[in-house]
């Protein structure tokens, strides 16, 4: 009888092991889900980005501007940026706009 009994609980055991392994990895995915959707709600509005300053060449190139993302996945970015070429004394000014997707995958933005 305690043969048999092992037996069956190894059995169910050795059954439901990949299972609740799925379970497990399954749970796990919606976890993540759940916090990259968390991440997303808290993510729409418009933000006002950092300036951001380069050199390229002889010239400095700065920008300054916001990022809105909206609940459908999509962003627009605008703002100014300047270009100064100061051996010229010669400085541009530029507004800038774009628009993207967006999504969270493993809390980080792409």
């Amino acid at each position: 009888m305690k043969k048999v009994l092992f037996t069956a609980l190894v059995s169910l055991s050795v059954m439901f092991v990949p299972y609740s392994s799925s379970i497990a990895q399954s749970s796990k995915m919606n976890d993540l889900a759940s916090i990259d959707q968390m991440y997303s709600s808290k993510l729409v509005g418009t933000w006002n980005c950092n300036p951001v300053e380069m050199e390229v060449e002889d010239a400095t190139v700065t920008m300054k501007g916001k990022a809105s993302y909206f609940t459908n996945k999509r962003s627009n970015t605008f703002g100014t940026m300047i270009i100064d070429y100061p051996k010229e004394k010669i400085t541009l000014e530029y507004d800038y706009f774009g628009t993207g997707t967006w999504e969270i995958n493993n809390k980080k933005i792409s």
